[in-house]
């Protein structure tokens, strides 16, 4: 859906299919998108940690092993 700008007043943004006019607020909008790409990031993490701790506990086993030999 492409919006566009309506004529004189910056907040608003006009479906050109629908008709619909929608407010839009840009600070909102931006800190919306920082929110989003911050859990974004955070789930990355998150994802990398475990896969972290995975290796972590492969290397621990391996070791072990090495050591009971």
């Amino acid at each position: 859906m492409k919006l566009l700008h309506v004529e004189n007043h910056p907040e608003l943004r006009k479906d050109p299919d629908s008709g619909v006019v929608f407010f839009f607020d840009e600070a909102a909008d931006r800190e919306y998108q920082t929110m989003k790409m911050k859990a974004q990031k955070e789930k990355v993490m998150q994802k990398e940690i475990e896969e972290l701790k995975k290796d972590m506990g492969d290397i621990k086993s391996m070791l072990t092993t090495l050591i009971n030999k």
